[in-house]
């Protein structure tokens, strides 16, 4: 069967600075097994990560993006760490 895009001009194209996230997060219950501060860790790692995963942000910018003190920055990826 061949699909066509109702409208094509709504077509998304994949900006240059494209990142996403593995659907496993969900599916196998990775998200559930963390907290909000360590979701949101996450998030902001694979956002800003470059194409080998890595990222260049110090802790003292991840807690102002984040609005996280030091101690739950720790906490947060701990529990990355962990899980």
């Amino acid at each position: 069967m061949e699909k066509y895009p109702i409208d094509p001009a709504r077509i998304r194209h994949l900006p240059p600075r494209f990142s996403w996230l593995d659907q496993r997060l969900v599916t196998d219950a990775h998200l559930r097994r963390c907290g909000r501060s360590a979701q949101g860790l996450y998030l902001f790692l694979a956002v800003v990560s470059d194409a080998q995963g890595l990222s260049y942000y110090s802790d003292k910018s991840i807690r102002l993006h984040l609005d996280m003190d030091q101690e739950e920055l720790l906490m947060a990826r701990a529990s990355l760490i962990e899980h």
